[in-house]
């Protein structure tokens, strides 16, 4: 990587950029060598840039979520692996009459998001108590269990595109499978 790029990139990042950090701790199976250099973005304007940077250099770049559905190489990864800081870490509820729409961070454990909604009294997510990882990561994958699955309870989405343009997407129009 060239040296005004990290130059760069540690402006935006400050301490949340590294270099060969050993992925073990991100990883349930505490397994794996060291990302080249592993990013945390807090915010949506920190990940826009990031990638957008990214993609213009042309270095390669993994989304690394909870960890829990990966095994990594012992000789690490190349490139930038990015980490959703906490920024990404959050549930927004917004209840209405009997029911409620919640924007859920792509860093959120799916599990605790599940723990939150009956401890709402709300019902639907049931299933996913139990799925490790994050709720980013868990519909990446549709994650489901028990007959439910993400693709039936997600109204949309939104996310970046590799120039750093948001995008949002709704839940039918996704594709989902499992």
């Amino acid at each position: 990587m060239r040296t005004e790029l990290q130059e760069q990139l540690a402006s935006l990042l400050g301490e949340r950029l590294r270099f060969a950090v050993p992925l073990t701790r991100y990883t349930s199976l505490r397994a794996g060598g060291p990302a080249e250099v592993l990013a945390e973005p807090d915010t949506l304007r920190e990940l826009q840039t990031l990638v957008a940077l990214l993609h213009q250099e042309s270095v390669p770049y993994f989304l690394l979520g909870g960890g829990t559905n990966i095994l990594i190489s012992d000789k690490g990864i190349r490139g930038v692996v990015i980490k959703l800081g906490e920024g990404f870490n959050y549930s927004r509820w917004e209840e209405r009459g009997n029911g409620a729409q919640v924007r859920v961070g792509a860093a959120r454990s799916l599990g605790r998001f599940v723990r939150e909604a009956v401890g709402k009294g709300y019902g639907g997510v049931e299933f996913a108590e139990g799925i490790p990882g994050s709720a980013g990561g868990g519909l990446l994958m549709n994650a489901g269990a028990f007959g439910g699955e993400l693709s039936r309870i997600v109204a949309a989405i939104s996310g970046i595109y590799q120039n750093g343009t948001v995008v949002h997407l709704p839940g039918d129009k996704l594709g989902f499978a499992y």
